[in-house]
């Protein structure tokens, strides 16, 4: 089968023909239909310093956001779990679910934890193995593509949730890629009253498919003091409710603390490739909250059920979808990510 693997650290990324893998009696074969490239996925292609923790998974497919066709099951697998030609999406994490991190709801500190496209391989290829309580199973009204993007509306709903965002807030989203784009949506559908997107000028198109197709009520263009001077102005000078740091730049988690109203709460979803300093005294003396959120693996389920339920929200979810290609064409999407060209990239199989 075709595969994109990262054979070792740095900026190469190869396509490969390698074996179908096999499969145990407590696994499935998956043909995959759709997979999404993350951020993370950028930084493991490009392999920023953040990213050494993956070396040792080496040499590793990736690709996480993914939903795709039955092709085999193992021999402990019923008909009604999984059988051959069941349309499904994929919770790309497994865990053991009795463990105590699994119990108190820890699931990425258990031990047996791991994740497709992360630690084990992934679906950036033609086929791709995972087990039975990783696979949903898709309504035929539910593309393919739009199942790949089940797993990123669980991490902005996971954060969503954390910050236990409230009918009546007004919250703010930094950073305008997928997940960004995504917290606007659930921050929404969770019940805030108004929800702007804060981005760069380059960012212009997505914080305008922001407020047309995911519900924002507007932008803001952060250049100099704008942001800052524009929630002010907003809010009465209070601040927000709860801010979300979605970017991944770490100069603005200091922005997002302050934009937040005292005893707010700030939400951080990046992953950042540098350290940073935090005004941490001013935090303190504003009893502000700053929480970080990783991953949709709790709700996950429960954002698949959402969508099944909201098929005219998953349908607007669909419009970040700016490109569609074959992992043979991963330059030319790393390419149109770097330089703004395309929101959300998908590789599509036949």
């Amino acid at each position: 089968m075709r595969a994109l693997v990262k054979l070792k650290p740095g900026t190469e990324n190869t396509i490969l023909d390698v074996p179908i893998p096999e499969i145990g009696a407590d696994e499935i074969l998956i043909r995959v239909k759709a997979c999404a490239i993350c951020g993370s996925d950028i930084h493991k292609f490009i392999w920023d310093p953040s990213m050494h923790m993956y070396e040792k998974y080496l040499p590793l497919i990736f690709g996480h956001e993914f939903s795709g066709v039955v092709e085999k099951v193992g021999a402990d697998i019923k008909p009604d779990e999984a059988k051959p030609g069941d349309r499904v999406t994929i919770n790309n994490v497994h865990v053991c679910g009795v463990c105590e991190a699994c119990r108190k709801g820890m699931m990425t500190m258990c031990p047996e934890f791991y994740w497709n496209g992360g630690t084990k391989d992934g679906a950036f290829a033609e086929f791709t193995v995972v087990k039975k309580d990783q696979i949903l199973h898709m309504p035929d009204d539910m593309s393919f593509i739009q199942g790949s993007l089940i797993e990123p509306l669980g991490v902005a709903a996971n954060a969503v949730e954390k910050l236990g965002v409230r009918l009546g807030d007004r919250v703010a989203v930094i950073g305008a890629g997928t997940i960004g784009l995504f917290t606007v949506l659930m921050a929404k559908a969770a019940g805030a009253a108004y929800v702007t997107s804060i981005g760069l000028p380059s960012d212009v198109e997505r914080l305008k498919l922001a407020v047309a197709e995911l519900g924002g009520d507007d932008y803001i263009i952060n250049e100099g003091q704008n942001a800052e001077d524009t929630v002010k102005k907003l809010t009465g000078g209070l601040g927000m409710d709860v801010v979300f740091e979605c970017s991944g730049a770490a100069p603005m988690v200091n922005l997002a603390l302050s934009l937040v109203k005292v005893t707010g709460k700030v939400g951080v979803v990046g992953i950042y490739a540098k350290n940073l300093e935090l005004d941490l005294s001013t935090m303190v003396r504003s009893q502000k909250g700053l929480i970080g959120t990783f991953g949709g693996t709790t709700p996950y389920s429960r954002t698949f059920q959402w969508a099944k339920g909201h098929p005219e929200l998953l349908a607007k979810a669909e419009k970040i979808v700016t490109h569609k290609s074959r992992i043979e064409d991963i330059e030319a999407a790393l390419k149109r990510s770097a330089d703004h060209e395309s929101i959300k990239e998908v590789f599509v199989f036949d």
